[in-house]
């Protein structure tokens, strides 16, 4: 799992193995300029990053353990965030008000 994107200077091989990378600072990235539509999205980058970290790093590996760590906690958060709502389901009938 990465902060940031991963330099190939110190991985040569991190973009042949994973062909879709994705970290941390592009989510916040992404959060922060409202490209995430909904929270679905939010948590498809979430997981794509677990995914890759488990992918390049053994199993056993510090790495390993730290995206197993981050998406344990993820997993308890998101449990207890409230019901995701559609926001194109909510209907304000001004003609009724």
């Amino acid at each position: 799992m990465a902060y940031l994107a991963l330099d190939e200077k110190f991985v040569p091989d991190y973009y042949k193995i994973v062909k879709n990378p994705m970290d941390l600072s592009k989510m916040r990235r992404k959060f922060d300029s409202h490209a995430y539509t909904s929270a679905q999205d939010f948590r498809a980058d979430f997981d794509l990053l677990i995914s890759n970290c488990f992918l390049y790093n053994a199993a056993g590996t510090p790495v390993h353990a730290a995206g197993q760590r981050l998406r344990q906690v993820f997993e308890e958060k998101w449990i207890a965030l409230p019901p995701l709502r559609d926001p194109s389901a909510v209907h304000l009938d001004l003609e009724e008000s």
